[in-house]
């Protein structure tokens, strides 16, 4: 218990060095694990109002994965806030995307849903890897037999970030999707899902946005 405090702490902290970000609807994201806590990033998704309690109530869209085998997870915004009481509301385990509505702060937009990209095109990745906020760019693949593709890496806290073409959420990098294997120059293996191609895609994404209200 008390390495789980620390380690939330050690993350909260870390928030502050993430400065202004050009994408504020991000946010980091903690599970508990077996005597371990496991980062992930998400993105928000949707926003209302709150008639009752007031504020704004909003959902976050993430890798199933991060959240697996827990109905709760922290939320942490990159202006340092952070959201508590937050629970998984829906979840597409082949696709691998959770949903989680949490308290969103009056000046988060969500990320607006965008269209399938071109093969060839140079799209946007977001995320925490190793905890530091970082954006790539990366190139969209399609083979032969339609499978979807990003040539780049994953790393440790990408899971859950939100994949963009022309500022517009497309997918979240999740383990669904083939990733082109190239020489790391932080790690000696790069992970590669070997799964078909039904990683969280726009229609799978559409799909479990509409079972929450």
């Amino acid at each position: 218990m008390l390495r789980r405090v620390i380690v939330l702490l050690l993350f909260v902290f870390s928030a502050s060095l993430f400065g202004q970000v050009e994408l504020p609807s991000i946010v980091a994201i903690t599970s508990p694990e077996e005597n371990s806590v496991s980062f992930g990033s998400g993105v928000v998704i949707r926003k209302k109002e709150d008639s009752i309690f007031g504020g704004y109530i909003g959902y976050i869209l993430t890798a199933e994965h991060v959240v697996s085998g827990n109905d709760t997870a922290g939320v942490f915004y990159t202006n340092n806030k952070n959201s508590k009481f937050n629970k998984v509301v829906a979840r597409d385990k082949l696709s691998d995307i959770a949903v989680i509505r949490a308290w969103v702060p009056e000046d988060i937009e969500p990320i607006e849903i965008g269209q399938t990209p071109e093969h060839g095109e140079i799209i946007q990745c977001y995320g925490f890897p190793l905890k530091i906020f970082k954006r790539r760019d990366l190139e969209y693949l399609r083979d032969i037999e339609k499978s979807s593709f990003f040539d780049g890496f994953v790393f440790p806290g990408d899971s859950g970030g939100p994949i963009l073409r022309k500022g517009k959420l497309i997918s979240v990098v999740s383990g669904g999707w083939f990733w082109v294997e190239k020489e790391d120059p932080f790690n000696d293996k790069v992970r590669r899902a070997t799964w078909p191609p039904r990683g969280a895609t726009l229609e799978s994404i559409k799909n479990l946005l509409s079972t929450v209200d």
